[in-house]
């Protein structure tokens, strides 16, 4: 599939120039060796804007090479796993393991770069040079460390476990390089922003299901040493509790033999910025519980219609989310009127509501919807409601989370072993 920009300079010759423009950074910018993030291709001429284009999309992996280049970096993946069994359980069983998994990412490797077209070698031959390099550096390194081990030198292992493990970085960043020149979308520890992959949480309310979805972003504000600071925002769908709302909050409202009791005859939620309101139109029975004798069934005191606005506010303690309800309109008369403002009966109706809606939000905010290379170290600090446009509801949240370079790696894989997984799916 082609990136977006490219499309759209097919469909609108027009503005071709300016998408040529988006083009280059996918294919052609990766700072050092490449005239830095606004350069062109590589071997077009910056003046012939039309042959910057088709140099653009001569590079484009195609869907077979997407698919091949996923499975590469699993090879490598599985390579660094194995080099970290390595490295804990120290020159033991698993050195044969790693020694095979190091081939297989190898020859995967070489097999995708020799798959090119002759357009492609022409246009991606310095990143390929760069790759070929990273990988003999590699190649070195475990001879080194393998020739070590046959002469029994254990006191030098450590020192090439380490040797090795930054030669094996390399040559992933290497191909994460290379796979962003071909416009597959790639996620690098490097990367001072991270688009997390879309999770949909299902909660169930008494006998409905209601559906989630999160997205979230990280946003580098800060590097500390070897620790770098990141914003987390999280938004989170709540168009399918709009969509149910009336179900959902009619079964928190059973009926009593006797007393006041409320039934929900439509529910309506929509954004307040930052809280969101919630319209009930509800329908009011009071209900003698004292029967005579030879009478079955309470016998009605009063009744009424009315509705209120009920303003929800997210709020966080200690990191857990909250909901703080309120009034905000009650247009209801008589004892309903009264009950409602001055009896238990408005504070049971703001408890049933907060009791319906909490567990569709915290699912909103569970982190173990993130990676689990955030998880441990977010640090939630606000949460809002939003118009996500037409009125669509969502809960945004805000946090803080520091990773270190090694962390940031490994959050860049889990997203590229996400992505590997999706695609697979897909197809």
């Amino acid at each position: 599939m082609l990136p977006r920009n490219i499309s759209a300079c097919i469909a609108l010759v027009g503005v071709c120039l300016a998408g040529s423009a988006m083009a280059q950074r996918s294919a052609g910018g990766r700072g050092a060796g490449t005239g830095g993030a606004g350069s062109l291709p590589y071997g077009v001429d910056e003046k012939d804007s039309l042959k910057d284009f088709h140099a653009a999309m001569a590079v484009q992996a195609t869907p077979e090479q997407v698919a091949e280049f996923q499975a590469v970096l699993k090879s490598t993946d599985a390579a660094r796993s194995e080099l970290d069994n390595l490295r804990r359980a120290g020159a033991g069983s698993t050195a044969q393991k790693f020694n095979e998994s190091l081939e297989n990412a190898n020859a995967l490797n070489r097999k995708f770069v020799e798959g090119f077209s002759s357009r492609q070698r022409d246009l991606l031959k310095e990143p390929a040079r760069r790759l070929e390099k990273a990988d003999s550096g590699l190649q070195e390194q475990y001879k080194r460390f393998g020739l070590a081990l046959q002469a029994g030198s254990t006191t030098e292992v450590p020192s090439l476990l380490d040797a090795l493990d930054k030669s094996l970085a390399e040559f992933s960043s290497e191909q994460l390089a290379l796979g962003r020149d071909m416009g597959i979308p790639l996620a690098s520890g490097q990367d001072v922003t991270f688009t997390l992959p879309a999770v949909k949480n299902t909660v169930q309310v008494g006998d409905r299901s209601v559906e989630v979805p999160v997205s979230a972003e990280l946003s580098q504000t800060a590097i500390e040493g070897s620790q770098r600071k990141f914003q987390v925002i999280s938004s989170s769908d709540l168009s399918d509790l709009q969509q149910n709302a009336t179900e959902i909050l009619r079964t928190q409202f059973n009926t009593t033999d006797c007393g006041e009791q409320l039934t929900v005859q439509q529910a309506m939620l929509a954004p307040a910025v930052p809280a969101s309101l919630l319209t009930l139109h509800l329908h009011y029975e009071r209900l003698s519980c004292i029967r005579p004798a030879g009478q079955s069934s309470p016998s009605e005191i009063a009744e009424g219609d009315g509705s209120v606005d009920l303003k929800i506010l997210p709020t966080l303690d200690s990191g857990a989310l909250k909901l703080k309800t309120e009034f905000s309109r009650i247009d209801a008369q008589g004892m309903m009127g009264e009950s409602i403002r001055s009896g238990d009966l408005g504070d049971d109706l703001r408890a049933r509501v907060g009791q319906a809606l909490l567990p569709i939000m915290r699912a909103a905010a569970d982190l173990r919807t993130l990676p689990m290379a955030l998880r441990p170290s977010v640090r939630l600090k606000s949460a809002r409601f939003r118009d996500a446009g037409a009125a669509v509801l969502a809960l945004t949240l805000e946090g803080e989370v520091e990773l270190s370079n090694e962390q940031a790696d490994a959050l860049a894989r889990q997203l590229n072993q996400t992505l590997a997984a999706q695609d697979a799916g897909s197809r």
